[in-house]
């Protein structure tokens, strides 16, 4: 399943993804959320792992790879 959310274009996309995340798991199991470097963010990696929802999310440049392998 594919879930797509529209929003203005100056609107983040990344306080998008746990509403949309919760209305998907109301309808289906959710296994993974695929997202770019604009949704790395440790709240949002906790709030997927805390649903059993893996972060398919590639970590910023900045990031510690050692926090998230």
């Amino acid at each position: 399943m594919v879930a797509v959310d529209v929003a203005p274009g100056q609107a983040g996309d990344a306080p998008l993804l746990m509403p949309m995340l919760e209305r998907t798991l109301e309808r289906v199991e959710v296994d993974e959320v695929v997202g770019d470097k604009g949704f790395d963010g440790d709240q949002l990696r906790c709030d997927c792992l805390n649903r059993d929802v893996n972060p398919n999310i590639p970590l910023r440049a900045n990031r510690d790879p050692d926090l998230w392998a």
